[in-house]
């Protein structure tokens, strides 16, 4: 038989107070039990996609480095070219003189000068009839101006291709 009155509606009221209290509780450390499993898996992920983050800036650094090693080198190439060809001209002295003998291979090559008989070669002597001025003129630069500090004096001259012996009574 059930009680009636206000004691035991009081008492009813108490124990769904408790169960109430003690299924709130059961399902809270339940969910504390599945935040539990999730969290190593939450740490798990995170771990790995700062890891591949970190794989992905490392491959961009050394793509970059790569990249401005290749783009130095390809800066270089040009200075090697002009310290070649500075190389080649080197044997003239101030008067644009060089013993035959003393010219680089490559330099005799490219002006056909292969056939050439005399002991002393004059670029004066060998320049196009067009430039001789030109390269007189350079050359009157040069002697008057003995400051090391000045920029190079530069003139776009054409030479005789294949000259053999040059006459001395030209420039």
């Amino acid at each position: 038989a059930r009680a009636s009155g206000p004691a035991a509606r009081l008492a009813s009221a108490v124990a769904y107070h408790q169960e109430r209290v003690s299924n709130e509780s059961a399902n809270a450390s339940q969910i504390d039990q599945g935040r539990g499993e999730e969290e190593p898996t939450s740490t798990l992920l995170i771990a790995l996609i700062s890891g591949s983050i970190a794989i992905l800036a490392l491959v961009v650094f050394a793509a970059t480095c790569w990249y401005q090693h290749r783009q130095r080198e390809v800066l270089r190439q040009p200075q090697k070219l002009l310290r070649a060809k500075i190389d080649a001209w080197s044997t003239f002295d101030d008067n644009l003189l060089a013993k035959t003998s003393t010219l680089h291979p490559s330099f005799v090559h490219c002006l056909g000068l292969a056939g050439f008989q005399s002991d002393e070669l004059s670029l004066v002597k060998i320049t196009h009839d067009e430039d001789v001025e030109a390269v007189s003129s350079l050359l009157h630069q040069i002697k008057s101006n003995k400051d090391l500090n000045s920029l190079p004096l530069m003139a776009q001259v054409r030479f005789k291709y294949g000259v053999s012996r040059v006459s001395d009574n030209s420039p």
